[in-house]
């Protein structure tokens, strides 16, 4: 199962687990889920760190208000992923 939270104000994504869909290498839910993950990563005002098992994404200091919308886009994409396969993502969203 693929646990991902997201706090809106902070503009805080965390991301752990496995979708278990299928064998590692072959699990769509898994590669969609981190194919969203890595691209919001690739955008040179987001900071990746760690917290216990959780990967976390989120805007580096000033950088919230033009971040929004993106962060956005990718948590509406996590959430029709999390609709489409509620047995391997379970999102929770805490406004």
């Amino acid at each position: 199962m693929i646990r991902i939270k997201y706090f809106p104000e902070e503009l805080r994504l965390q991301v752990r687990g496995h979708a278990n869909y299928a064998p590692a290498g072959q699990d769509i839910v898994c590669a969609g889920v981190s194919a969203l993950y890595g691209a919001l990563l690739l955008h040179p005002l987001v900071v990746q760190s760690t917290e216990h098992d959780w990967l976390i994404l989120q805007p580096v200091t000033g950088a919230h208000s033009v971040m929004r919308p993106l962060f956005e886009l990718i948590m509406a994409a996590l959430a029709d992923m999390a609709g489409t396969y509620p047995d391997h993502i379970k999102l929770h969203s805490y406004r």
